[in-house]
């Protein structure tokens, strides 16, 4: 769920999917949990949230885990569903790093020139300690 830009439509697709008496689950990142891009990482869900997104569905259970900080909700379409309107809904993005209703392509693009200057410095970092390792290796012994 954290990798789907447009996460109302698959919510919703997965609400009207499902058979009615039917169940739904789900489980995605936490805020807290680091960025990872496959291709793209959008939004952070809190138990919460599953409360509200699935507030139209009977929700068997809701669980988070700390350590891997994330959440899973197992929810039933009820025989007689009206979908709810999560239009002005706003779920913490990563992008941002706040609560927002929706994502915008300068947003993005700013975001990954940023991560990618981060990514790039990293590298580099990285780089200089190999060398730095390898050369107090040669010119100290025992390290």
């Amino acid at each position: 769920m954290e990798h789907v830009r447009n996460w109302r439509t698959v919510i919703s697709n997965l609400k009207n999917l499902c058979t009615p008496g039917g169940i739904i689950p789900v489980t995605t990142c936490m805020p807290g949990h680091y960025y990872h891009p496959h291709p793209d990482d959008f939004w952070r869900y809190t138990p919460e949230d599953f409360k509200e997104l699935f507030s139209d569905c009977t929700i068997e259970s809701i669980e988070s885990d700390p350590r891997t900080v994330g959440v899973y909700i197992r929810a039933r379409k009820p025989k007689q569903f009206n979908e709810r309107d999560l239009l002005r809904y706003e779920l913490t993005s990563i992008i941002a790093g706040k609560r927002i209703i929706d994502i915008n392509d300068m947003m993005l693009a700013h975001f990954k020139k940023r991560y990618a200057r981060r990514l790039r410095l990293r590298r580099t970092l990285n780089a200089f300690l190999r060398f730095f390792a390898s050369f107090a290796r040669r010119i100290i012994p025992g390290v």
